[in-house]
C-alpha cells in the first residue's frame, strides 16, 4: 500500500559521477555508470548495474546524508556516490521531494540522541 501512496519507490536512471574509494571496485571508471535509487521503509537501496552484475547498496535512514550541490550527493556508513546535475536528475525531482519528505519524517520520528533535551 506505501508503494502506491507514494506513486513509485523507484528513481529513473542517474549517472554517476564519482564514488568515495572504498566502492571503487564495484564500480568501472573507464565508461559511465548508471544507477538507481530505492526507496525502503527504514532507509534507500542504491542499485548499480555494473556489466551483467547488480551491486546494491543499503542505506538505513539513521545513516543517509544528502547534500544537493551541483552534484546530487549521497553519504553513508563512510561512503559516498556522487550523480551528475545532468537531464536524468532534473527527470528524478518528483522523486527526490519523496525521498527527502521520508528522510524528515524518519528524522522526527526518531530524533538523534543529541536532540532530545534531558
Amino acid at each position: 500500500m506505501q508503494k502506491i501512496r507514494l506513486k513509485g519507490i523507484r528513481s529513473k536512471k542517474l549517472t554517476i559521477q564519482e564514488v568515495s574509494p572504498n566502492l571503487k571496485s564495484y564500480f568501472a571508471t573507464h565508461n559511465a555508470q548508471y544507477g538507481h535509487i530505492e526507496l525502503r521503509p527504514r532507509g534507500i537501496v542504491i542499485r548499480v548495474n555494473k556489466g551483467l552484475q547488480y551491486f546494491v547498496w543499503a542505506i538505513p535512514f539513521y545513516q543517509l546524508y544528502i547534500y544537493n550541490l551541483p552534484t546530487l550527493n549521497i553519504h553513508g556508513q563512510g561512503k559516498y556516490v556522487l550523480f551528475k546535475n545532468d537531464k536524468f536528475l532534473e527527470k528524478n525531482s518528483s522523486f527526490m521531494q519523496k525521498l527527502n519528505q521520508q528522510k524528515v519524517q524518519y528524522d522526527e520520528n526518531h530524533p538523534h540522541i543529541d536532540a532530545i533535551d534531558l
